[in-house]
């Protein structure tokens, strides 16, 4: 739901935000207006990524508070920490579901607010937990926010690198699910009309701060995001886990550093794919060559580094060093498989080396 007020009246409300977000003054006057209406125990989160020593005291929190209503207040660590924590309650030892199956079960009802226009989070049955700087992904429609509402004035004065990087994580992860052979028409949709809001307005966004454009790229977060929750994401999620756990890089930032040199190997590469695959794939680029409108593969790829170049985004990672076996940990397979052309470790070592 697209909101620009909210009223929440006689909740018991456990609200987790960021640090970083309280410091904002439209989020703690917003965070203020709940609490009159409602009785809130706030949670700050801490950490840079969704970890599982936080999430214990979450769970902790959670469990002595007694909430009739969670409210995940920020980007997409934030949601993800709320959409684990509700379904983890029950678990007597929560450090070590991880590492075993458990049957997810929801705890109270769970509201999202996103503060960026980025994850898709609260519209996908997913989250992501850290453990130990290796990233476990969940899937489960117990996740699943029972409501979310988008409200614009929220984003505004949002610093220019979280904009950057939620701009980013929508153009990534909606062109990762349209090529990806998981893709349907409705999931196509949804990441072409993502694609051609963000095209025809992520300037004006990353310049300032206008209520109409932001509430046109968070509709465009929210279509990349039920795109996602059809497919789910492919190999530029799947190789950005690492530069975000070790070197402290904002998601979509990450993801958008692979995501052109993994396209540009798809589309060197589409050979090896069965005559099937092939026509498939090509109809999928196609779909990307109208909404870019671009007539070459090559004009797909100008037009994201277009986007890159605007948003003055360089990597600086040249003077980093690669544990190529710490990466190969921090793969999730099943997003790697996810690309639609087959990519193995000694592909993934030969784009790494472009980058560091």
């Amino acid at each position: 739901m697209l909101k620009n007020n909210l009223i929440i009246k006689k909740k018991r409300i456990f609200l987790l935000t960021g640090s970083n977000l309280i410091k904002k003054k439209n989020i703690t006057l917003f965070i203020e207006k709940i609490k009159k209406k409602s009785h809130v125990k706030l949670f700050i989160k801490k950490n840079f990524l969704p970890n599982i020593k936080e999430l214990i005291h979450i769970v902790k929190e959670i469990k002595d508070y007694k909430p009739n209503l969670i409210i995940a207040l920020g980007g997409g660590s934030i949601i993800d920490y709320c959409k684990i924590a509700n379904a983890v309650c029950h678990i007597k030892n929560v450090s070590s579901f991880l590492d075993q199956k458990v049957n997810l079960k929801k705890y109270t009802r769970l509201l999202a607010i996103p503060t960026t226009i980025g994850s898709g989070s609260e519209v996908t049955q997913g989250a992501v937990m850290y453990k130990n700087k290796i990233k476990f992904s969940l899937k489960s429609p117990t996740l699943l926010p029972n409501n979310f509402y988008l409200i614009p004035s929220l984003i505004i004065g949002s610093n220019i690198q979280i904009k950057k990087s939620s701009l980013f994580d929508v153009v990534s992860q909606s062109i990762e699910s349209l090529i990806s052979f998981k893709s349907n028409k409705i999931s196509q949709k949804y990441s072409l009309n993502a694609l051609k809001i963000v095209l025809k307005n992520y300037k004006i966004f990353l310049k300032k701060d206008d209520i109409k454009n932001i509430k046109k790229m968070q509709i465009a977060g929210n279509f990349s995001g039920r795109a996602i929750s059809i497919t789910s994401t492919g190999a530029p999620h799947a190789l950005s886990y690492y530069l975000s756990s070790h070197f402290n890089i904002p998601h979509g930032l990450a993801v958008m550093t692979y995501l052109p040199i993994i396209l540009k190997f798809n589309l060197e590469n589409k050979e090896k794919l069965t005559l099937d695959k092939k026509k498939k794939f090509e109809y999928r680029v196609g779909l990307l060559k109208k909404v870019f409108h671009v007539k070459s593969e090559i004009g797909i790829l100008d037009g994201i580094n277009k986007i890159i170049k605007n948003a003055e985004f360089k990597t600086s990672l040249k003077s980093k060093k690669i544990n190529f076996e710490k990466l190969k940990k921090s793969i999730n397979i099943s997003r790697l498989k996810n690309n639609p052309v087959p990519i193995d470790f000694f592909d993934i070592k030969k784009i790494n080396k472009d980058i560091f």
